[in-house]
């Protein structure tokens, strides 16, 4: 029970007191099962606290124990408790005896194994019923709370509470404090997370499972290395411990050792050939190291051994985009064939419009995991504080970020919001429940189908009216999303046709880049003190295909002496920077007339454009903040308008920088403005010395313009919908 009497125990001050208060009230709400258990962990906390023996000893008589309120106060008296009370207790729970049959504290061994049974067979509801039935019988039980809270977290159903009720009466369970912590990351309550993780590790430091559940919540907020650490330390305890392979994978990955990061996975898939998630990663590796191929096809075995895994789709989808003979109509229906496997059948209805008026003030909320210094964090800012300059009269923003990391751009952009809600790992439906009490007028979805994405959540329709915006250049599939803001330059009429959302153009551009907040200046033209052009590609390898090789490869070629510098995360990588130069030593471009470098803290990001000349853009997938970042720094860039939305992003950018003449029509073109550019360095040098000034003052870096521009789109929106009827 609660130790040997009164005078041993631990010792936490002030805990016990409010877990005293808290038990106390329940119980007066008749809420045995939940207060009992706090009772007891007041009494295990200060054992030497004689009001908590007697408060657990009545508890325990009033939720109808005798058999344990009599053997609790025996203990108190035993321990020198002779109060009155206590002596009163003690007969009150002698005449219940007298009345009633004795029961156990704790279920007997059969009850035990049938519920073990049901979770080693996934009945994880039928566990949920059988084990709250028997707790009304046994509410004392910690295995019991284990296993409600256990069933309810592989539901995915609210599993806090009962854990935490588990957890103080298994104060040396270190799996109950393991599953406590599960449920805490999933609920978003790091801190608290972090503490029950490693208190499971504390407890049972060979407590494999625990260690790879504290890399999680280490690697969400941040802390990499340390999260590398418990992964290997759970591999050490158990090397056929798949998920820890995989899960280090993803680690390495985030420190660019892509090399040693698919080894792991390949690993995890060693051991575990069915491991969808694991195949899901080695997948988003493949995209980083540019075989497209191979990972379109670790992303089709995640979906074949899992078929609701949306979070592969979705990369599966992105992951199209990528290849240079993909087809517009093949990628609608496999975004179609998404949009009808997220939505529930049979289709949920539109949240109800709460105010019909049409010139109010409307409710807009945001959905990203993309909300710090990440690209659609540095094109929102400047347009989110001109669309928050409107006061009463503007309109008001309240945002789901779903991420864990927050940063510096976090803090920028909360202020410009009524409401800030961290979404990460809260379950969909308690999502819609929270946009619907939050009476959202206009959902919009900043991610699409790139990492982070609550594109499932749109499927029910938590708003009257949902749109999605910034993040993504081609449709979602999802049927519930009503519009995707757009604009003329980068989607032309014809290709409406392969969206399921109606197109809604803004009047010049859908993009508004936020100057970056770094001093550094414009240098002079590099050519001017090389003697050759330095061309610059600072985008992922990813969007490297086989044709833009080829084509730079060309350019590099027939402008003599000429340099391509290409900088991102992949380059850190020993074997991706020994392939580049293969690649291109395929087409006779020399190794020394490249020049390969890591990613790097943005300020030296930016830095580097200090040595190149030109930017080339890649095809079919351009540059979106690399390019705006390129003009900022007085770099022009050279793109390729495609026929695709996506492909023309570089496009509408630089026309509405004023930059036409850097705008190719198809891949002889590129070359040709490419040497005709290269060979007027003095037009290069006039440019770059006004280029900064010239964007800044076009609607590229216009947050304002692009302010005014949205919030009439999303007003317009409004009174058609209110027009309609819909919703109401």
């Amino acid at each position: 029970m609660a130790g040997s009497g009164p005078n041993s125990g631990l010792h936490l001050p002030g805990l016990a007191a409010t877990r005293h208060g808290e038990g106390i009230a329940l119980m007066q709400q008749g809420r045995f099962g939940e207060g009992l258990p706090l009772l007891r962990f007041a009494l295990q906390t200060e054992p030497g606290n004689g009001q908590y023996w007697l408060s657990y000893a009545h508890g325990l008589l009033i939720s109808g124990n005798p058999t344990d309120a009599l053997h609790i106060i025996q203990q108190a008296i035993d321990g020198g408790l002779n109060a009155p009370v206590a002596l009163r207790l003690k007969q009150d729970a002698l005449a219940a005896l007298a009345r009633e049959p004795l029961r156990p504290a704790e279920p007997v061994a059969p009850e035990l194994d049938r519920l073990e049974a049901m979770l080693r067979a996934g009945r994880h509801a039928e566990a949920e019923a059988h084990a709250t039935a028997l707790l009304n019988r046994h509410p004392g039980s910690g295995y019991l709370w284990s296993i409600l809270g256990h069933s309810r977290l592989s539901q995915r159903k609210e599993a806090i509470e009962a854990l935490k009720t588990a957890s103080s009466l298994l104060l040396d369970d270190a799996q109950v404090h393991n599953l406590l912590g599960v449920a805490l990351h999933k609920a978003g309550r790091t801190s608290e997370a972090l503490q029950a993780l490693r208190t499971a590790v504390q407890i049972d430091s060979r407590h494999f499972e625990s260690h790879n559940n504290l890399g999680n919540v280490l690697r969400d907020i941040g802390d990499v290395d340390a999260a590398m650490q418990s992964y290997r330390h759970a591999i050490s305890i158990d090397a056929g411990f798949a998920q820890a392979h995989n899960n280090l994978g993803n680690a390495l990955r985030d420190l660019g050792r892509l090399d040693e990061a698919v080894a792991s996975i390949r690993t995890a898939l060693q051991i575990n050939p069915g491991h969808a998630t694991a195949h899901n990663n080695l997948g988003m590796l493949l995209m980083d190291l540019g075989r497209y191929r191979d990972c379109l096809a670790s992303f089709s075995t995640a979906l074949n051994i899992k078929p609701d895994y949306f979070e592969a789709f979705s990369n599966l989808l992105f992951a199209q985009n990528l290849l240079p003979d993909g087809s517009a109509q093949d990628a609608l229906a496999a975004a179609r064939k998404y949009g009808h496997l997220v939505t529930p059948k049979p289709v949920p209805p539109s949240a109800a419009v709460v105010n019909s008026d049409p010139d109010r003030r409307l409710r807009i909320g945001l959905v990203s995991g993309d909300l710090r210094s990440h690209p659609v964090g540095y094109f929102l800012e400047s347009t989110l504080k001109a669309l928050s300059a409107g006061g009463q009269d503007g309109l008001e923003f309240h945002v789901y970020s779903n991420h864990w990391l927050e940063d510096s751009l976090t803090e920028r952009l909360k202020p410009y919001c009524e409401g800030w809600y961290r979404a990460a790992g809260v379950p969909d439906s308690a999502l819609v429940e929270r946009i619907r009490r939050d009476a959202i007028d206009i959902l919009v979805d900043l991610s699409g189908h790139t990492a982070n994405n609550r594109l499932p959540l749109f499927a029910l329709k938590p708003a009257p009216v949902q749109v999605s915006w910034l993040g993504y250049f081609a449709t979602t599939g999802v049927p519930a999303i009503d519009y995707l803001i757009a604009d003329p330059l980068t989607l032309p009429t014809a290709e409406e046709v392969n969206f399921t959302e109606k197109i809604w153009r803004l009047p010049q551009t859908r993009l508004s880049f936020t100057p970056p907040d770094i001093d550094i200046g414009v240098s002079e033209l590099p050519a001017l003190r090389n003697g050759y052009i330095t061309f610059g590609c600072f985008n992922s390898l990813s969007k490297m295909n086989a044709d833009v090789v080829s084509l730079w490869s060309r350019v590099l070629l027939n402008i003599s002496g000429s340099r391509l510098f290409l900088k991102c995360k992949q380059l850190r990588e020993n074997s991706v920077y020994e392939d580049v130069i293969r690649r291109f030593d395929a087409h006779g471009v020399e190794a020394h007339r490249l020049i390969l470098e890591g990613s790097e803290p943005r300020a030296g990001y930016l830095a580097a454009y200090h040595r190149v000349d030109i930017a080339l853009d890649p095809f079919p997938y351009p540059g979106g903040a690399t390019t705006a970042e390129a003009l900022w720094m007085g770099v022009p860039v050279l793109t390729m308008a495609g026929h695709r939305f996506l492909s023309r992003q570089g496009a509408g950018l630089l026309m509405n920088a004023g930059l036409e003449a850097w705008v190719a029509v198809d891949a002889d073109d590129y070359f040709q403005r490419a040497a005709s550019h290269s060979s007027d360095r003095v037009a290069l040098a006039s440019l770059r010395q006004h280029l900064r000034d010239q964007v800044l003052a076009s609607p590229v870096f216009d947050g304002k313009l692009l302010a005014d521009h949205l919030s009439a789109a999303l007003s317009a929106m409004w009174k058609v919908q209110v027009a309609s009827g819909s919703g109401d």
